[in-house]
């Protein structure tokens, strides 16, 4: 489902309240296409019908592109760089497209206060006058649907490392996500501790600008741990989701996994070599 026009505004001014809505949501259905022509018409059945099995060909006809690309500069010994782009491309929807659209485009019903309520059954009639009203003027019905393209949630991602003592880093990493009507941003900022290659600890917070920077979320801390056992890195940690209000915590993440890094042991042995022949090929300093 996409939704292309999706538009409810409720005003009040000396005439009333009006509401008043337009939709366009455009479908694509592997079961068939929805037919569905209105909450009030009799015609309607079991409201939403889907006029066929699934149909396993139809997996193939949705057909997208997509493609990764990533790069990292170190600049130096102590600071490197990377950027990546993921999920950059499209997907093409041609299977029973159907679009949902307003029974009645710019519908509006304005409410100007009930009258004469002194008998429940008057009070009854006008709240079924408005149900009704309301109804007509922003019910929607399924239409013929054309092919359609959406675009893949696509991210892109900026960090940066900095190895200011012997075993003490400061990450930050940006975090965008663009979408469709939609553009998150995330910046993380982490300190991490490498104690030796067998255990890693991070602790950092992340500052989120969601929905076009209209929602903002600045207090989001979470920690890490990331354990190596020579070809097995596990790592587990937690975060908190939450508002301007420290208080007010909106969610607690816990996340964890398993990580499978071959060659690494070869990496070692070839890094030792190495320093071994630099070792070897200065000439040493004449005897006294």
């Amino acid at each position: 489902m996409y939704s292309e026009e999706s538009e409810l505004t409720i005003t009040q001014d000396n005439s009333g309240l009006t509401a008043q809505g337009n939709f366009l949501i455009r479908t694509s259905n592997l079961a068939g296409k929805i037919d569905f022509s209105g909450v009030n018409d009799s015609t309607n059945k079991d409201k939403f019908n889907l006029d066929s099995p699934i149909n396993a060909s139809n997996i193939f006809k949705n057909m997208g592109l997509g493609i990764d690309l990533g790069a990292t500069y170190k600049l130096n010994d102590k600071m490197l760089f990377s950027f990546s782009i993921k999920d950059l491309g499209f997907i093409n929807w041609t299977t029973n497209a159907t679009n949902i659209v307003s029974k009645n485009p710019n519908g509006k019903y304005t409410f100007r206060g009930f009258e004469n309520i002194a008998t429940d059954s008057s009070f009854s009639n006008q709240l079924e006058q408005i149900g009704d009203s309301v109804i007509q003027a922003l019910d929607v019905k399924t239409t013929e649907g054309e092919a359609y393209s959406t675009m893949l949630p696509t991210k892109v991602y900026i960090g940066y490392t900095w190895n200011f003592a012997k075993t003490q880093y400061l990450n930050a990493l940006y975090k965008a996500t663009i979408g469709n009507n939609y553009f998150d941003n995330h910046l993380s900022i982490f300190y991490s501790l490498q104690l030796e290659r067998f255990l890693n600890v991070s602790l950092g917070n992340t500052f989120a600008f969601e929905n076009n920077f209209h929602n903002i979320k600045p207090f989001n801390p979470s920690v890490a741990l990331n354990f190596n056992v020579y070809a097995l890195n596990l790592y587990v940690g937690s975060s908190l989701n939450s508002s301007y209000n420290v208080a007010k915590m909106t969610g607690v993440n816990f996340f964890f996994g398993i990580n499978l890094a071959l060659g690494y042991n070869d990496l070692l042995k070839q890094k030792d070599k190495d320093k071994n022949k630099d070792d070897e090929s200065q000439i040493p300093e004449k005897s006294k």
